[in-house]
C-alpha cells in the first residue's frame, strides 16, 4: 500500500507541475522573464478506444485468449501560449496527462489496467478546420490480475501489479466550434516491468479512438500574435556523464519465475550536440555491471579469471533526445561490442559454433527510452547542468531493467 501511494503521489505530481505551467510573460533569449499578459489554455479530453492486444511472442504456447479491448481516456492539460521559450519551436504543444482506465479482453486471466501518463501532443500540420498531431506519453499502470502462480497461472503478459505504461499515437482534430473539437487517433500502448518480475511477455495493444476536446478559455487563433520569437537558437557541444543502477531477474521471458531480483550498475560517457535548442544528438560508450552474471560465474565456474569484467557489457550507444524546458525525452540504440557470458551461453544452450544473423541482432544490440529532469532549462542554458533520470533498458527489444540515474553535463 505504501508503494502504491508514493507511486501514485509522483504521478499526480508530475501533471501539477505541468498545468502550473499557465501564466503571464515569455523568456527571452538569456531567460529572463517578459510580461506579455496572456495565459495557457486549460484543456479536457474524453476519448473511448477500443482495440486488442496482439501476440508478440507466436512461439508462446498457452498465449491467453482475448476479445476486443475497450479503455477510456481522460485527459486534463493546457495548451502552450509561449511564456517558455522553446513552445513556439513545438509549434505549441498541449501538455497534460491522461487518466487510462480499461479491460484487456480477458477479464478473468489479463483483468483490467489503470494508468497515469503525461504526455505531449505535438503539431505535424493543420487546415482551417484540421490538425493532425503526434502525441508521446510516458507513465506508469496498475494491473489488477498480474502473473500468480497458483490463482493466475496464464499471465505471462504480465508479472507485476505496478509496470510502465506508454503510448504512442498518431491524432487528427477537427474544429466543431471556437471550444470544441472533434478528436480521433490510431495508437500503441505498451506496458512492460522491466524484467522486474517474471513473467513479463509485456503488453503490446493498437487501439483506435475517438472522442471531445474542450478548450475551457480558448483564444487561440490570436497565438502567434502574441507569442514572438524571442530566443536565440544556438548550437552547443557538451560532455555528458551519466551513473545509474536497477535490478531485474536473471530469467528468461516467462520463466523460471520466483527467481531472486538482482542488481545492475551502469556509467556511460557521451558527447552531445544541441541543434537548434530542442534537439540533442549524441554518442558515446557504456559500460553495465551484472551482479547476475557474476554469481552465475561464480557458481557454475563458467570461467577461470576476470570474473568481474566478464560480467560487464560494454555497449557502444548514440542516440537522440527532445529538449522541452527542464525535460528531455531520450531514445537511444547500441551495439553490445564486448558481451562474452551472454554469447557463450547463447552457443552452448544451442548447441552452435555460430550465432545466426537474427540471434546476433537480438543478442548484440539495444535499444532504450528514457526521460530526464534537468535542474537547469535545457532549450537556453549553455553551462553546466545535472539531470535525474528513469529509462527503460532492453536487449533489442526484450526488456532488460528499469534504470534509475543521475548524470552531468560539462
Amino acid at each position: 500500500m505504501i508503494r502504491f501511494i508514493l507511486i501514485l503521489f509522483l504521478f499526480l505530481f508530475v501533471p501539477t507541475v505541468v498545468f502550473a505551467q499557465t501564466g503571464e510573460g515569455a523568456f527571452n533569449n538569456k531567460g529572463n522573464y517578459l510580461d506579455t499578459n496572456f495565459r495557457n489554455i486549460l484543456i479536457i479530453k474524453e476519448k473511448v478506444h477500443f482495440g486488442g492486444i496482439i501476440n508478440n511472442y507466436m512461439s508462446f504456447e498457452n498465449y491467453p485468449k482475448r476479445k476486443m479491448s475497450f479503455t477510456n481516456e481522460f485527459y486534463l492539460g493546457v495548451k502552450t501560449r509561449g511564456n517558455k521559450n522553446w513552445h513556439k519551436q513545438y509549434k505549441f504543444p498541449e501538455i497534460g496527462a491522461s487518466l487510462i482506465l480499461g479491460n484487456l479482453g480477458n477479464p478473468n486471466e489479463l483483468g483490467n489496467v489503470f494508468g497515469i501518463v503525461p504526455n505531449m501532443n505535438i503539431e505535424i500540420s493543420r487546415n482551417n478546420k484540421s490538425i493532425f498531431r503526434t502525441i508521446i506519453g510516458i507513465g506508469a499502470g496498475y494491473f489488477n490480475k498480474p502473473f500468480d502462480s497458483i490463482s493466475n497461472p496464464y499471465n505471462i503478459l504480465i508479472g507485476s501489479h505496478f509496470t510502465n505504461l506508454s503510448f504512442f499515437s498518431l491524432a487528427w482534430d477537427y474544429k466543431l466550434s471556437q471550444n470544441m473539437q472533434l478528436v480521433a487517433s490510431a495508437n500503441i500502448f505498451h506496458a512492460s516491468n522491466g524484467h522486474y518480475q517474471i513473467p513479463n511477455a509485456g503488453m503490446n495493444m493498437p487501439t483506435l479512438n475517438f472522442g471531445i476536446k474542450y478548450y475551457m478559455n480558448n483564444n487561440y487563433e490570436k497565438v502567434d500574435e502574441i507569442a514572438n520569437n524571442l530566443y536565440k537558437k544556438k548550437n552547443i557541444f557538451k560532455l555528458n556523464f551519466m551513473f545509474g543502477a536497477g535490478m531485474h531477474e536473471f530469467a528468461n521471458t516467462i520463466a523460471p519465475v520466483g527467481t531472486p531480483k538482482w542488481k545492475i550498475y551502469s556509467g556511460t560517457l557521451f558527447a552531445s550536440y544541441r541543434k537548434n535548442n530542442i534537439y540533442k544528438y549524441f554518442t558515446g560508450f557504456s559500460a553495465k555491471y551484472y551482479s547476475s552474471f557474476y554469481d552465475f560465474i561464480t557458481r557454475t565456474k563458467y570461467y577461470d579469471n576476470n570474473i568481474h569484467l566478464k560480467s560487464t557489457v560494454f555497449t557502444f550507444v548514440g542516440g537522440h533526445e527532445f529538449l522541452f524546458g527542464h525535460f528531455g525525452l531520450s531514445t537511444q540504440m547500441g551495439y553490445n561490442f564486448y558481451t562474452p557470458l551472454t554469447v557463450k551461453r547463447f552457443k552452448a544452450n544451442n548447441h552452435v559454433e555460430k550465432i545466426s544473423f537474427d540471434k546476433a541482432i537480438e543478442i548484440y544490440t539495444s535499444f532504450d527510452m528514457g526521460l530526464k529532469y534537468y535542474l537547469y532549462e535545457t532549450n537556453y542554458w549553455t553551462k553546466s547542468n545535472l539531470f535525474l533520470g528513469i529509462t527503460i533498458k532492453t536487449n533489442f527489444f526484450k526488456a532488460d531493467f528499469i534504470e534509475l540515474s543521475m548524470g552531468f553535463v560539462i
